[in-house]
């Protein structure tokens, strides 16, 4: 029983590498800034009052819908371009690692308003930092690789793993559901999932007609049908340190082949990125006094 005692503390516990919170801060900034500033030129037709904004109203501050949507008051263009400058400003916060804890706030912020407000601008990838943010706002993110003052609660830093691990086990859940479901379709099963995929023009980032074609280009499709598969219901054995490398190794194969081939929005980028929840980096060397 103590071992088992032992080893829960351990996992939720241990002391946590402050370089990781700190990359996933200013991943987190730069992913915000090359996803959501190309917006500013739609902000009239797709935000503020008037336009396709499907969430916009003023319904009235109750509860629900302020947990819905927390900038609900704020819907004319002018009040909308003001919100978007502060959000903006919020992710070149957390890539300089300044403010303290609000910037991350006031980004997490308006990603779950953006939603509320117009889903037609949402997709997985706002979803994956919709989720994973929320969990940031309990790290210590600005305990290093900081232009700002130090995280108070740098010195406590040995006791904050735990927001670090809900990261880790939503993105597992997030691969285990998505295998779950493509297991259950018939194109998956059979193998044609991907070459489907890969055949939907819409999606192209470069003309595949002669590629799609080719022969060993479909057989691959196959092998990278149940690839994907396996890859992402055995997402949970990044867990065992000695496969921590390969399976991330693997994800990273996955996703750059997706993004190198496909056009889906940032979802490749922010996969990847949340890859950074996983990684051990190197000790750190102290010069000699």
């Amino acid at each position: 029983m103590r071992a088992l005692i032992s080893a829960w503390d351990q996992f939720w516990f241990a002391p946590l590498d402050p370089r990781v919170p700190a990359a996933l801060r200013i991943g987190y900034g730069l992913l915000g800034l090359w996803s959501y500033a190309a917006l500013w030129p739609t902000l009239a037709w797709s935000l503020a009052d008037g336009g396709l904004g499907l969430g916009v109203g003023k319904s009235g501050p109750d509860v629900v819908n302020l947990l819905a949507n927390p900038l609900w008051s704020i819907t004319t263009l002018g009040e909308v371009q003001a919100a978007f400058l502060v959000w903006m400003a919020c992710f070149v916060a957390l890539v300089l690692g300044v403010g303290g804890r609000l910037p991350m706030l006031g980004a997490w912020l308006g990603i779950v308003t953006l939603g509320e407000r117009n889903p037609l601008l949402i997709d997985g990838s706002d979803g994956v930092l919709r989720v994973l943010g929320l969990w940031m706002l309990f790290l210590p993110l600005n305990a290093v690789w900081s232009l700002g003052r130090p995280d108070p609660n740098a010195a406590t830093v040995e006791h904050t793993r735990w927001p670090l691990r809900m990261m880790q086990l939503q993105v597992c859940i997030i691969y285990v559901k998505t295998g779950l479901i493509k297991a259950l379709y018939p194109s998956w099963q059979e193998g044609t999932a991907v070459f489907y995929a890969m055949a939907s023009p819409k999606y192209w980032r470069f003309p595949m007609e002669e590629i799609l074609a080719n022969p060993a280009f479909q057989g691959f499709t196959v092998l990278a049908t149940y690839a994907t598969l396996v890859f992402e219901l055995g997402f949970p054995l990044v867990f065992v340190p000695r496969l921590r490398r390969l399976w991330l190794t693997l994800g990273l194969g996955l996703h750059l082949g997706v993004f190198a081939f496909l056009s889906l929005g940032a979802f490749s980028e922010v996969i990847l990125w949340s890859y950074l929840a996983f990684v051990v980096f190197p000790p750190s060397r102290r010069p000699s006094p």
